[in-house]
């Protein structure tokens, strides 16, 4: 796969097409000095969260979003190994295996704004079709190439993680379920689940198997369902903090391996906001990235940025990566789904200019009232970045009961994320960096945990979206209408989605999920619907 071959207008397709879950595309055109990414998960359009369905929705979304013909052909289709050798692809069209770990590594680096870092992947350990997935696994990234510094398939902490996931009663792909639980846990009561570390092996398999699917030693739930409860948590407190201490373990191991100034996570244990904080915070490197595309959901995007990068040869120009690469739906497909809306006209639809609706919109919020957001092009990955997204008020607690029990319908202890204007984030926030992917959790600062109740969990942290005017500049205007309102430039954002469904895609979607849900207004193209 090293061989460079000839650059093509056609770009890259990278397709993760089963039978493992998230199955998803991305495509990655050249343009003048940069480059074009579309990408998309399968779940989105077959409304199957976690999708493991062979992912054409997600190809012909590709399509649509970089405005290619329905007939447009790939120079290159990059998949992602999961040992399906028979999955279908594109027909005369060369392709490559990516295999597991360097989808991630790529999807780290080729995201990040660096030239230069070392790149570690932390994934989970599991067997799909006889092909194995490193648990961890160290690589460079420089001048634009990946190169595999050392591997290691022990029993890592992302199995510890699931394995305890599942002892808790939650599904093996909650593990951000764990992440919340964890903070109501005592630490006195909390086991210790401490793995063997050497170097980059850090094994648990004296805890747990190494799929993640049992832990050894974990006592049975009592059946009292407070006691249960707290012993829960106090599972969950361990597991994260065993966590917190493997990433940064891992971490100065890759500090001290590569000598590299920057690094970048990847794999799935990429997406704890608490251990990302941590490493950046202490394992000694300048700056740490962490993106959108870190989990098995960006491992398309890995594959199709490894093979215009790392394949086709094209130039790497490290810069901001945004992700916001779904289709672009326009007023017409809005019209068409509202008038297929049953009942359209209970609700009051408002239209005018970007200004006038986010003034509207912030005096609603201000009010207490829910504001269901469909923006431009949908983000990749599991957190909403103000383009499917549901808003609240931060000031309230109950903003976050009534979020959680009545909009989304989960458990109640799942905490919230604030999003916030970049340039004001460190007045709300203990927060030394941007975290424009939500992928940080830090303290609130004690000052402004009152005011931003909703939003600050039991510990007193957060974890804080950064939302720099360039890169959203329909959520930086709600924010600072809002805080015209409120004198709080900050705002309780979560996924548009209930619980078991993935995020909204389409316009239907989110008139579908407006009208059937506790959610007062939808901001959709150049209208505010309220009911």
């Amino acid at each position: 796969m090293s061989d460079r071959m000839s650059p093509a207008s056609g770009g890259v397709l990278g397709i993760q097409a089963g039978p493992a879950l998230n199955t998803g595309a991305a495509w990655v055109l050249p343009a003048p000095g940069a480059r074009r990414v579309a990408h998309a998960g399968q779940e989105r359009f077959d409304r199957v969260k976690n999708s493991a369905a062979y992912p054409a929705d997600a190809v012909n979304a590709c399509r649509a979003a970089l405005g290619l013909p329905a007939d447009a052909r790939p120079a290159l289709v990059a998949r992602v190994d999961t040992g399906n050798a028979a999955a279908p692809c594109v027909d005369g069209v060369p392709n490559v295996l990516v295999e597991h770990g360097l989808c991630h590594a790529a999807a780290g680096y080729y995201c990040s704004p660096f030239d230069e870092a070392a790149i570690l992947v932390v994934d989970g350990h599991r067997l799909e079709q006889g092909s194995i997935h490193a648990s961890q696994s160290l690589w460079v990234g420089r001048g634009g190439r990946i190169e595999l510094l050392r591997r290691s398939e022990s029993c890592g902490i992302g199995a510890l993680y699931e394995a305890v996931t599942r002892a808790i009663g939650f599904g093996a792909h909650e593990t951000g379920k764990t992440m919340g639980l964890a903070p109501y846990g005592d630490d006195a009561a909390a086991p210790d689940p401490s793995g063997r570390f050497d170097g980059l092996d850090v094994d648990y398999r004296s805890r747990c198997d190494a799929d993640g699917t049992r832990l050894f030693d974990a006592p049975p739930l009592p059946a009292d369902e407070d006691a249960a409860l707290t012993a829960r948590a106090a599972l969950a407190r361990a597991a994260q903090r065993e966590c917190e201490r493997a990433m940064l373990h891992l971490a100065r191991v890759a500090r001290e391996m590569t000598g590299m100034r920057h690094l970048c996570l990847a794999g799935e244990v990429s997406l704890n906001g608490r251990a990302n904080d941590l490493v950046a915070r202490e394992a000694g490197f300048d700056a740490v990235f962490a993106g959108p595309a870190g989990g098995d959901c960006g491992t398309a995007l890995g594959a199709a940025l490894w093979g215009y990068h790392g394949v086709l040869g094209e130039p790497f120009r490290p810069g901001p990566f945004s992700p916001y690469g779904g289709r672009l739906y326009d007023d017409a497909d809005i019209d068409a789904a509202l008038a297929a809306l049953p009942d359209r006209e209970r609700f009051r639809d408002t239209r005018g200019t970007a200004d006038e609706l986010a003034e509207r919109a912030a005096r609603l919020l201000a009010a207490g009232r829910c504001v269901a957001l469909h923006a431009g092009r949908a983000e990749m990955g599991p957190r909403a970045l103000g383009n499917r997204s549901l808003l609240m008020s931060p000031a309230h607690a109950h903003a976050r009961d009534r979020m959680n029990l009545q909009v989304k319908r989960r458990e109640a202890f799942r905490p919230f994320a604030p999003c916030v204007p970049a340039e004001d984030a460190a007045r709300y926030f203990e927060l030394d960096a941007p975290s424009p992917y939500m992928l940080r959790i830090c303290a609130v600062r004690p000052e402004w945990r009152a005011r931003l109740a909703a939003v600050t969990h039991v510990d007193g942290t957060a974890r804080p979206q950064t939302v720099a005017q360039p890169d959203n500049p329909g959520l930086h205007r709600l924010l600072r209408a809002f805080e015209r309102h409120t004198g709080i430039a900050v705002l309780l954002n979560t996924s548009f989605n209930v619980a078991g469904e993935p995020l909204v895609e389409s316009p239907a979607d989110a008139l579908r999920g407006f009208a059937g849900n506790d959610v007062d207004a939808l901001l959709i193209g150049g209208r505010l619907l309220e009911k």
